[in-house]
């Protein structure tokens, strides 16, 4: 059986242009907004290049009784006001910082250590900290060399490692650039012993245990007694078809539900 679907009302060219760039400002101000230390300083480096040069002309046109070749102060301030706005609408990175870490292939480089960059370390359930990269960007456009490769990687640490030492040993292995963007998710691991643990294994003795890459909202209660279960498969998240089925859900639900009463009933 098939249904037919109203068609959704277009928005005109100029108004679908107007959202297109609101949004991809948005966006940008918001990437932005990820790299406040950088963009700080960044920002101090724009503005202080033109202020020494503004100090020296003023300097020598007042030297020079107000002018240089019938060129006021003011007139050397306004240029230089322009001049830091129109380049910092276009400035770019400069590729001779960049171009010789791309023909060299250096990022590539660099990505090919990661597979076994943290394999020193090795927990009994959760193996080897990983580090994936999940977004790489390069190029402005076809025989143009790149200004700047970047890879964004996801980093799936173990209780045997702590944030710093992950960090510093990307620092150590890699010729690239390190940049952490987030702290937040600290690993987590079921206590030895857990009540908690014990009780769910008697009500489910055929549930299986396994070490979980991800921890999520567990970083909260990383002080207590606590372990990740729910339903569906663990190898289905943060896929590009990620579901949980609806039988799953209502298993779930029923297992929660024993769990809390067997858990503060003592059972």
């Amino acid at each position: 059986m098939s249904v037919d679907a109203a068609r959704l009302p277009e928005a005109g060219r100029w108004r679908s242009l107007y959202d297109f760039y609101v949004t991809t400002m948005r966006t940008a101000v918001a990437a932005q907004l990820q790299y406040r230390v950088t963009n700080y300083f960044y920002m101090l480096g724009m503005i202080a290049e033109p202020v020494v040069y503004l100090v020296v002309w003023t300097t020598i046109a007042e030297e020079q009784g107000g002018a240089i070749n019938g060129i006021t102060t003011g007139e050397f301030a306004a240029y230089y006001i322009v001049w830091t706005l129109v380049r910092n609408m276009n400035i770019v990175f400069g590729a001779p910082f960049w171009e010789h870490r791309i023909r060299e292939g250096r990022l590539a480089g660099d990505l090919l250590k990661l597979d076994t960059l943290f394999d020193s370390r090795t927990h009994p359930l959760l193996g080897h900290a990983r580090a994936t990269p999940t977004i790489l960007e390069a190029g402005v456009s076809r025989n143009v060399t790149p200004p700047v490769a970047r890879a964004v990687l996801d980093v799936r640490s173990t209780p045997d490692w702590t944030h710093e030492e992950l960090a510093e040993e990307l620092r150590r292995a890699l010729t690239s650039d390190v940049i952490v963007t987030s702290r937040r998710m600290v690993p987590c691991e079921t206590p030895v012993g857990s009540r908690l643990l014990e009780t769910a294994a008697r009500l489910r003795p055929e549930a299986k245990h396994y070490g979980s890459p991800t921890c999520s909202d567990w970083v909260f209660f990383r002080e207590y007694d606590a372990f990740k279960c729910g339903p569906g498969q663990s190898r289905r998240s943060h896929t590009a078809d990620e579901y949980v089925d609806i039988p799953e859900v209502s298993a779930a639900r029923g297992f929660y539900a024993d769990l809390t009463r067997a858990y503060f009933g003592g059972r």
